[in-house]
């Protein structure tokens, strides 16, 4: 479907609408939400300033969704086809925007607390959540979900422990804090590549679940260029807003030694872009405060890293409920009114 199709839709069915702007802004909230994680060790350390990092990120996140898209989107079709929601008619453009209404909500309530949550698990969620609202649970793609789950596996403890592992090996190269800080920025710019990767192709999916509806969803999806371009552009303006309160929660214990910094940006990277490649949809959330934690292990930083992130946990833990349950309670709201 080409763009110019999509605004004649929108004009033919203004109820689309409703549906396509909660997206566009759930862009920004992530890359405002996000994306701040993936420089916040890169700005602790002092490797990078906030202002240098916040434009490199912008610029890192625009580039990661646009080059993994172009090679593949098996996790843009993976969010397409989580809840099923091609498949339940007439009610889907209203569950649609009740679900990105939902995950907007929760991811700013977090942010007014300073939490990074996951957008990708609050979307996941969100969206079940309406489906189950307006189809029961059969709408529910069980084999998605499971490729979701593996994804939360993957990206957390596994990744804790190969950045502990990669810090000790850090510390035995006869390198200075200098290096290891020129280092930390590459890995910040990795990073933000990484996050932009993963969830530019999650909001090319919705856009392209939202193009899609009125066609009566499609067996075949094909992710067209204008949504990978429009997420990826958007995902870099919430970029450009800073997130400077998730940027202080992540200093809380982000690693004092640059090369334990460098670690944790290398693991969450790496790992993020081999989740991507699996068609694996992956949590930047998840994977770079599980890098960092293993790297704040391989400090002896228990006590503080522990008590630092045990909020963030607490916010993950709630974010699969409570975005299912605004999905599901919105989207009775909504199907009143549109």
């Amino acid at each position: 479907m080409r763009f110019s199709e999509l605004i004649d839709m929108v004009l033919c069915h203004p109820a689309l609408l409703l549906a396509v702007l909660p997206a566009l802004l759930l862009m920004l909230v992530n890359g405002w939400t996000d994306a701040p994680v993936n420089i916040a060790t890169a700005i602790h350390s002092q490797a990078v300033s906030a202002k240098g990092a916040i434009l490199m990120s912008a610029v890192c996140n625009f580039l990661g969704a646009a080059v993994m898209c172009a090679l593949g989107s098996s996790v843009a079709v993976s969010v397409y086809s989580i809840s099923g929601l091609d498949k339940v008619g007439s009610a889907a453009l209203p569950a649609l925007s009740a679900a990105m209404t939902a995950v907007a909500v929760w991811s700013l309530f977090a942010l007014r607390f300073g939490l990074p949550t996951s957008e990708s698990h609050a979307l996941a969620a969100a969206l079940s959540g309406a489906a189950v609202a307006v189809s029961g649970f059969g709408a529910l793609d069980l084999h998605e979900w499971g490729k979701l789950l593996l994804g939360v596996l993957f990206s957390t403890v596994p990744v804790a422990a190969v950045s502990l592992l990669a810090a000790g090996l850090l510390r035995l190269l006869p390198l200075g804090d200098g290096t290891f800080k020129k280092l930390q920025v590459t890995g910040a710019a990795l990073s933000s590549f990484a996050h932009g990767a993963q969830d530019g192709q999650k909001f090319a999916g919705v856009l392209t679940l939202a193009a899609t509806l009125n066609l009566g969803g499609t067996a075949e999806v094909t992710v067209p260029l204008w949504a990978v371009f429009l997420s990826a552009l958007l995902i870099s303006l919430g970029t450009l807003l800073g997130g400077r309160k998730i940027i202080e929660r992540f200093s809380e214990f982000a690693p004092e030694t640059p090369h334990c910094g460098f670690a944790a940006d290398l693991v969450s990277a790496v790992g993020l872009l081999l989740l991507s490649a699996a068609g694996l949809p992956a949590s930047t959330t998840h994977a770079k405060s599980s890098a960092v934690f293993g790297a704040g292990l391989s400090e002896r930083r228990v006590k503080s890293t522990k008590s630092a992130i045990l909020p963030l946990i607490g916010a993950w833990v709630l974010t699969f409920p409570v975005s299912a349950a605004l999905g599901f309670a919105l989207t009775k709201i909504f199907g009143v009114f549109i």
